[in-house]
């Protein structure tokens, strides 16, 4: 590729297309969707759901969480310094995309783009850009106390993290790295946004988005209507859960614990939440992974007894939302310029 036979694209206030002679394939994205995480006491089936992957402008704690799930992590360079864009005159390069790209396990790159990366690395330098503007600075000792804390949360002993770094190919200094980026942007936002307290009615909004859910996973639509046919004739869902073919599903008798709305592959997500509660599939429900029998079940806890944790879910959605119209504030004064390089 010839690196000299540049040419500058339009500046342009909110870019959602990349086009470029490489690697990327144009593809209309958007950087800003809301980005749901949620943790429970289960083990979630990873093929089902929707791999999650957190903008480091959305938290600044979960990066232990993903430093765990990144195999080849974060050390992976090439020489390639074709500038892609830049936002407010600072580039990102090809180099910078593949660096950030290579540190995606195989079986969810086939679930971000590219393009969507570029673009959620556009938005976090826009953000880098505010912080430097307004004269954010964090300390060594905030980061090692947040690296601490995040040890800590993670239940990550010494030993383990240490463990951990090997075999990603990280050192403790790029954590660090990592964790000073999401500080300075996390500090940033505690200092431009108040968001008021949630209402009652907000909490039961966030309650009633979640449902539980349980399922057998087969490969032919033939054995899931022989289990369907078995649950017509009574017997019980969990003595049948043996013929799924998901990993560890007989320990936890299938159950997914509790999700809400893109969580899951449409067709599964569409599937459950058409049932009631007690209820299963009459047919079976075909994903790219196979064909399953899914049962509605009634929720852990009633409103009353999750109401605190509730209370600080919508809290954070709140927070989250005000984050997104922030950053959507910053993007239409922005100057970005998207290089297209020709072969």
């Amino acid at each position: 590729m010839e690196k000299n036979n540049k040419k500058t694209k339009k500046v342009v206030k909110h870019s959602t297309n990349v086009k470029k002679n490489t690697s990327i394939k144009p593809k209309k994205v958007t950087t800003n969707e809301k980005i749901k995480v949620k943790r429970t006491k289960h083990k979630y089936h990873h093929h089902i759901r929707k791999s999650v992957f957190v903008l480091a402008i959305l938290t600044i704690i979960l990066m232990i969480a993903a430093i765990v799930m990144i195999p080849n992590g974060g050390n992976t360079e090439t020489n390639d310094g074709s500038v892609l864009a830049t936002v407010d005159g600072v580039d990102i390069t090809q180099a910078m995309l593949d660096a950030e790209y290579a540190k995606y396990p195989e079986e969810y790159k086939s679930m971000i783009t590219k393009d969507q990366l570029l673009e959620q690395m556009i938005t976090k330098q826009i953000v880098l850009n505010e912080v430097e503007a307004k004269g954010i600075t964090v300390t060594p000792e905030e980061v090692d106390a947040l690296l601490e804390q995040s040890m800590i949360q993670y239940g990550m002993t010494q030993e383990t993290f240490d463990e951990v770094l090997i075999e990603q190919g990280l050192t403790v200094e790029d954590v660090k790295n990592d964790l000073k980026t999401n500080l300075l942007m996390n500090t940033l936002f505690e200092q431009e946004i108040v968001v008021e307290p949630v209402s009652d009615e907000m909490i039961l909004e966030v309650y009633d988005s979640t449902i539980h859910a349980r399922h057998i996973l087969v490969n032919t639509s033939e054995e899931a209507e022989d289990i369907i046919n078995s649950l017509n004739s009574g017997t019980s869902f969990t003595s049948l859960v043996s013929k799924s073919i998901e990993p560890g599903a007989v320990e936890r008798d299938g159950d997914l614990g509790e999700f809400g709305k893109g969580m899951m592959v449409k067709e599964f997500e569409d599937a459950v939440f058409a049932l009631k509660i007690n209820e299963y599939s009459e047919t079976p429900v075909q994903t790219q992974f196979g064909f399953h029998v899914i049962e509605r079940l009634p929720k852990e806890k009633t409103f009353e007894e999750s109401k605190d944790e509730l209370q600080v879910q919508a809290q954070n959605k709140l927070y989250s939302d005000s984050i997104n119209k922030y950053i959507e504030a910053l993007k239409s004064n922005a100057d970005i310029k998207l290089i297209e390089v020709d072969e």
